[in-house]
């Protein structure tokens, strides 16, 4: 697991905002809290529930449950949908806004930014349908490429 402060400058920043959004929520900032959030934003990849009760391995998991759904609720984290699974990860109030490329088969998750022409394209869909879009989310869905060479070596294979 790597730590923020060894990957950004922003922790104070990430810690400022965690505390910000509980106090708008009339929220206190428990023991567990902190610990869900210090995990999410030490992990440079999305984790799974399972995942993140692990790390959290002295918390009864129903804490982390409830955590994580009072996290959804008030913004700071994001699930990212797989399939009927899931994996989570700091909101874009945390991150910057980004977007994932997601394998069917080995379930990596990898992030990307959207190109600027794609944005303004989004808009424009936005406003031909009379729409205000308040966030977006883009999932792009797939076969990554370990997985494409282990599925070709395996046909290769008599």
């Amino acid at each position: 697991m790597q730590f923020c402060c060894n990957i950004c400058y922003n922790c104070n920043m990430h810690n400022s905002k965690y505390l910000e959004s509980l106090k708008l929520n009339s929220l206190s900032n428990t023991a567990v809290r902190q610990l869900v959030f210090s995990v999410l934003s030490s992990n440079t990849q999305p984790l799974s529930m399972n995942e993140l009760i692990a790390f959290c391995n002295k918390v009864d998991r129903v804490s982390v449950y409830r955590t994580i759904d009072i996290f959804e609720k008030i913004g700071i984290v994001s699930r990212i949908n797989l399939g009927w699974k899931y994996k989570l990860e700091l909101s874009d109030n945390f991150k910057e806004h980004h977007h994932h490329l997601s394998c069917n088969v080995c379930g990596a998750i990898v992030d990307f930014e959207e190109p600027e022409t794609l944005n303004r394209e989004l808009e424009k869909i936005a406003l031909i349908k009379n729409f205000i879009v308040e966030q977006h989310a883009l999932e792009l869905r797939g076969t990554c490429i370990d997985c494409q060479i282990k599925q070709n070596t395996k046909q290769l294979l008599p």
